[in-house]
């Protein structure tokens, strides 16, 4: 196994909070208001976190790495916070989590691949315009659709979405095509096939100099 972040097909998945709670329903043509209020509140989000990594870019090691570390880490959160979430990446794999007691390794190793993917991209996106596609409600819940061109030619899309009264979060983002949720799952599970569930992990923390259990423990 060979990790790294995907160079060529990287997706970004980025954390957006609503600062105030707009009245769920289900939008018409002529609903604007609420359409323009889910606008604001995603871009000023989405720009805040650019922001956030321009900012930790004029920084010197090691404050540099640690602060995009920080940033990423809230990025991420959301989208494997949930025991199911993260249980969705190992599939059939889990119960050999399990089995091994690796699961605070398993988190981290899904949220290193997750906080070095998407850093990768949002630095290569950072000033570039962004372009809300479209806008649902069903209910109490929400979706976005936010597109970002890296070229003229190039589209990056992320797909928010809003439950109830939570915040904001990405629930995916397509990138020529490919989906990064099921490219990050058919990665970890590929490196899972070829060494292991225990030897996936270690690989992954060790590269990244964040090793924990498994990568400080033999194997029983």
């Amino acid at each position: 196994m060979q990790y790294c972040p995907m160079r060529t097909l990287l997706l970004i998945s980025i954390a957006c909070s609503a600062l105030t709670w707009w009245p769920a329903h289900a939008l018409t043509p002529g609903d604007e208001q609420a359409a323009k209020y889910i606008r604001q509140r995603a871009i000023q989000h989405l720009d805040s976190i650019r922001d956030g990594i321009s900012e930790a870019q004029s920084l010197r090691e090691p404050e540099r790495t640690r602060r995009l570390d920080a940033l990423m880490d809230e990025v991420v959160a959301p989208l494997i916070g949930a025991p199911e979430a993260l249980q969705g990446f190992y599939g059939e794999h889990w119960e050999e989590v399990q089995r091994l007691k690796l699961e605070d390794d398993a988190l981290k190793a899904v949220t290193t691949m997750m906080r070095d993917n998407y850093l990768y991209i949002l630095e290569r996106s950072l000033k570039k315009k962004i372009k809300v596609q479209r806008v649902t409600v069903r209910g109490q819940n929400a979706e976005i659709l936010i597109r970002v061109f890296l070229r003229k030619t190039v589209p990056l899309e992320f797909e928010l979405r809003r439950y109830g009264n939570t915040q904001w979060t990405v629930y995916d983002a397509v990138f020529l095509g490919t989906s990064i949720r099921d490219g990050m799952k058919r990665q970890l599970r590929e490196d899972i096939e070829e060494s292991g569930v225990e030897g996936a992990i270690r690989e992954i923390l060790t590269l990244r100099g964040d090793s924990g259990s498994a990568s400080s423990e033999e194997s029983p």
